[in-house]
C-alpha cells in the first residue's frame, strides 16, 4: 500500500482516537493500523469509554461507531451525555461523524424524509421509492389509506423504523396484498417494491472518496396472492449470498448498470446534505425506467471490497485537519479585520486565558 508522503508529514504529531465494536475493529483491521500510523509518527489510538474521554485525551479527531449506542437503553443516556459534554468543551476536536447526523441515519423515516427533501431541487439525481411511516397499532383500513395517499401499491417492502442496534433492524418483510398486511409489525416504514433484477449497489463513501460494489438482492415481484415474505436484508446482500430470494425466474434478465456520473453526483449531494463523511448507500436501478433509487444509507459500513481502505481514510484525516486548520486561519483573519487580534494573536483570549 502506497501513502502519500504530503498527507504523512502533515498527521505527524497528531492523535486520533477511534471507537468501535469489537466486530467492525477486527474487520478493518485497525489494529495494523494502529501500527502503521505509530511507524510513522502519529497515534491512531482505541479510546475505553469506561474511562473518560479528559484522561485519554488530548485528540484531534475521534472516529467512532456510536449508532448501536445511541439506539441502546436508557442506562447508556449517561455516557451519551458525557461524550456530548467532552466535544462542547474541546471544539478543536473533530468527530466522524457528528452525533446529530449519525441520529438521522438511526432512524428510517428521518433519514427518507432527508433523502426526500434533496430529491426535490430541478433535475436532481436523488431518487427514493415512495414511503410511508406506519404508526404502532395502526389497524388495516388506516394502513391502506396511508399506502394510498403515499401512491404505494403492492408488493411492498416493511422495514423497522430503527435502522441500527440490533438484527432486529434488519428484519423486513414484502407484503404482496391486503390480506399480508397482517404480517405488518408497526411501527415501521413501508416502501414501493422497486424490480431491480436482484441487483444491489452499494456506494462507500470516504470524505470526498466513493467507490461502488454490486452485491446480490431480491429478485422481481409483482402483486399476487402469495403470502409474506420475511428476510434479513444483510443475509440477502452479502457478497456470496445464496438465498432462493436472489434467483431471478426470468431466465436473462436484462442487465442493470449504474451511471457512473449519477453515482458520483448522489455520493457527493448526500455527503453534503447529510453532513457526514464515512457512510454506504444502498442504491438499486429500476428495470425499466433505470432511475437510481436510494433504499437505505448506513453509518460507517464495513467497506467491504473498498480498495486501498487504509490510504483512503488517512487521507480523510488529512483533509478533515486542513479543513479545521482552514477555518480557524478565516476566524483569525476575520478577527484581525475586525480589530480584535494583532498578528495573528487574539490579545482578548490571551488576556482571559491568563487571569485564570
Amino acid at each position: 500500500m502506497r501513502l502519500d508522503e504530503k498527507i504523512l508529514q502533515r498527521l505527524k504529531g497528531k492523535r486520533i482516537g477511534y471507537s468501535v465494536g469489537e466486530r467492525k475493529k477486527r474487520k478493518l483491521n485497525f489494529d495494523l493500523l494502529t501500527d502503521l500510523c505509530k511507524s510513522h509518527g502519529f497515534e491512531f489510538l482505541e479510546i475505553d469509554l469506561n474511562m473518560s474521554l479528559e484522561q485519554q485525551g488530548p485528540f484531534d479527531i475521534i472516529v467512532h461507531k456510536w449508532s448501536d449506542l445511541l439506539t441502546a437503553s436508557s442506562d447508556l443516556s449517561n455516557l451519551i451525555y458525557q461524550l456530548q459534554v467532552y466535544f462542547n468543551n474541546h471544539p478543536e476536536t473533530m468527530i466522524l461523524d457528528p452525533i446529530v447526523g449519525v441520529c438521522t441515519l438511526i432512524d428510517r423515516s428521518r433519514t427518507y424524509a432527508a433523502v426526500s427533501e434533496c430529491g426535490k431541487e430541478l433535475n436532481s439525481c436523488i431518487h427514493i421509492p415512495n414511503f410511508v411511516t406506519i404508526p404502532e397499532n395502526t389497524d388495516k383500513l388506516e394502513v391502506l389509506t396511508l399506502l394510498k395517499n403515499a401512491k404505494i401499491r403492492f408488493p411492498i417492502v416493511c422495514k423497522p423504523i430503527v435502522a441500527h442496534g440490533s438484527s432486529l433492524s434488519h428484519t423486513m418483510c414484502i407484503i404482496f396484498n391486503e390480506a399480508g398486511l397482517k404480517d405488518l409489525n408497526s411501527p415501521c416504514v413501508a416502501q414501493q417494491f422497486i424490480n431491480h433484477n436482484a441487483e444491489l449497489f452499494k456506494i462507500f463513501v470516504i470524505g470526498n472518496e466513493h467507490h461502488c460494489v454490486r452485491r446480490p438482492s431480491i429478485k422481481n415481484f409483482k402483486a399476487s396472492d402469495r403470502d409474506t415474505i420475511t428476510f434479513n436484508s444483510h443475509e440477502v446482500s452479502k457478497a456470496r449470498s445464496s438465498s432462493f430470494l436472489n434467483e431471478c425466474d426470468e431466465k436473462m434478465p436484462v442487465a442493470v448498470i449504474p451511471d457512473d456520473i449519477i453515482i458520483s453526483n448522489i455520493a457527493r449531494k448526500l455527503r453534503t446534505s447529510l453532513g457526514l463523511k464515512l457512510f454506504g448507500i444502498d442504491i438499486i436501478i429500476d428495470n425499466i425506467t433505470g432511475l437510481h433509487y436510494i433504499i437505505d444509507i448506513n453509518f460507517f459500513p464495513g467497506y467491504d471490497g473498498f480498495p486501498n481502505f487504509f490510504a483512503s481514510l488517512l487521507r480523510l484525516f488529512y483533509q478533515v485537519i486542513e479543513g479545521k486548520r482552514g477555518e480557524r486561519l478565516e476566524e483569525i483573519k476575520g478577527n484581525h479585520q475586525n480589530g480584535v487580534a494583532i498578528n495573528g494573536i487574539n490579545h482578548n483570549e490571551v488576556a482571559s486565558q491568563s487571569s485564570r
